[in-house]
């Protein structure tokens, strides 16, 4: 009906030179302007110090869910439900937004060996992620790349955010989704997931996205039913020709709570 409408106010002569905007606003979404980012840095700067203040108030057996600004999500070894009630416990691994803090049990003073192996592997990811997310390609072919560079370092790239219990369980398993940042996962989308167009999106400089991944590693020594670890990163990033730039760091190193 709008066209119509438009087409009717401008008269035959100029419609014929009316074009879809869907292009031009998808890259107006999918850019960011040097004003944005500077302003977007600041608010995940401010973020991530609250974020580090709710790490700083937890103390094992004492401090509840509820107790912090954010509610976290805890994971032992799997991710499990963590209600407002949830008291924190030793050996807990804590997560609120894209940050993780581990609550060192008795002796300990550092990760244990299967969460330094997860937490190492989750680097190798974001290195290949940096090292090859580059303007011009489409999504797709990135994505390709991508799934052949994770291999060469002992990572499998599977289609979904799920962990495959058939595949090798000498191997990492990670699930891309480094899609747009804005109202939506606008293009273009690194990953499986979603309509099959938007890896057919060319990347364009100072693209606005997110370096997502959900990242799987077997751990048959479990107790429980669910016999591997799970972490997910999502931080925020924009690419330009120099390569892929932060808005906020990635967190090297995970928080200890004593």
């Amino acid at each position: 009906p709008d066209y119509n409408l438009l087409v009717k106010a401008v008269g035959n002569k100029y419609a014929k030179r009316i074009v879809s905007g869907e292009y031009l606003r998808v890259d107006y979404l999918a850019e960011a302007v040097p004003s944005k980012i500077e302003l977007l840095k600041q608010i995940y700067k401010e973020r991530y110090e609250s974020i580090d203040r709710d790490f700083a108030k937890i103390v094992p057996g004492v401090t509840k869910n509820s107790d912090l600004e954010s509610r976290a999500t805890v994971m032992r070894p799997e991710r499990i439900r963590t209600p407002a009630d949830y008291v924190f416990q030793r050996g807990d691994l804590v997560q609120i937004d894209a940050r993780y803090a581990y609550v060192l049990r008795e002796g300990e003073t550092e990760l244990p060996p299967e969460l330094k192996k997860i937490w190492a592997d989750s680097w190798k990811i974001r290195k290949v992620l940096e090292d090859n997310i580059k303007v011009g390609r489409t999504a797709g072919e990135t994505y390709e790349i991508l799934k052949q560079k994770l291999a060469k370092v002992g990572i499998i790239a599977n289609d979904r955010q799920l962990y495959y219990k058939d595949l090798d369980p000498e191997k990492t398993q990670v699930g891309l989704d480094c899609h747009g940042l804005e109202e939506d996962p606008y293009p273009a989308r690194i990953g499986p997931f979603g309509p099959d167009w938007m890896r057919d999106w060319t990347i364009p400089p100072v693209h606005h996205f997110t370096t997502e991944y959900f990242v799987y590693m077997a751990l048959p020594s479990a107790k429980h039913e669910v016999k591997y670890l799970n972490l997910w990163f999502h931080n925020p990033a924009y690419v330009t020709e120099r390569g892929v730039e932060y808005i906020s760091p990635p967190q090297k190193e995970t928080y200890f709570i004593q």
